[in-house]
């Protein structure tokens, strides 16, 4: 039986079958074939109907990997947030909050291509620079952050947060992503903006260890 499509769903399933393509046989082996084959009742035309090339649908499943505009704009206006706590909230949104889940899987493996993982660190910097920017300079109107240069500091905290766990660049596991971020804590809080706190910390933590204990409890249940 066919399954039927409508908007939004129509090109979240595009993106999740191009995403695994990309990542089973490399994006330059994939073609807009190749994706329509993955998607009963879908035809070409359709595809191109919502993204012009293949290039249109990496672009979207990139931008997908990070907090949306609209997940961005509830943090920049929530005005019962320090400067601080919205770059804390911006950080543990990219990590965690459910829309960036449903793509995040297909980071790891896709982003290992050079030329796309440069992408990726292109993007990264596009959306995150200028949000982190401006919760600095609230946060030093506010008192909840002490730093000088937002935009140069904004840079730094970026590759603390994202680019130094980056896999295509450096080497990572469970115990080294730990160490990270308590360097990474240190490395802040001297700087004055404490984002990497021992409750961010510790909410990092419990999420990682509640997704490796899913993930075990369905290994069980296939065993």
């Amino acid at each position: 039986m066919k399954q039927r499509y409508d908007g939004e769903q129509t090109k979240e399933d595009i993106l999740m079958a191009a995403g695994a393509l990309f990542n089973e046989k490399g994006y330059k082996h994939t073609s807009i074939q190749n994706i329509v084959d993955q998607l009963d009742g879908l035809t070409k035309g359709a595809v191109y109907h919502h993204f012009r090339s293949k290039e249109a649908i990496l672009d979207e499943l990139m931008r997908a990997f990070m907090p949306s505009n609209e997940i961005l704009s509830s943090i920049r206006s929530d005005d019962s947030l320090t400067g601080l706590e919205k770059i804390q909230q911006l950080f543990l949104d990219a990590m965690f909050h459910v829309d960036v889940q449903k793509f995040l899987p297909l980071s790891p493996l896709l982003v290992k291509e050079p030329l796309l993982s440069l992408k990726h660190l292109k993007l990264s910097q596009t959306i995150f620079i200028p949000e982190i920017s401006l919760f600095i300079k609230e946060g030093n109107k506010d008192g909840s952050i002490n730093v000088p240069h937002p935009e140069q500091s904004a840079e730094v905290i970026l590759f603390l947060l994202t680019s130094w766990y980056n896999t295509t660049f450096f080497t990572n596991s469970l115990d080294s992503f730990y160490s990270k971020l308590e360097t990474s804590q240190y490395v802040l809080k001297k700087m004055g903006v404490n984002i990497l706190d021992d409750s961010v910390i510790s909410h990092i933590r419990q999420q990682i260890n509640q997704g490796i204990e899913a993930i075990n409890n369905e290994k069980s249940m296939e065993n």
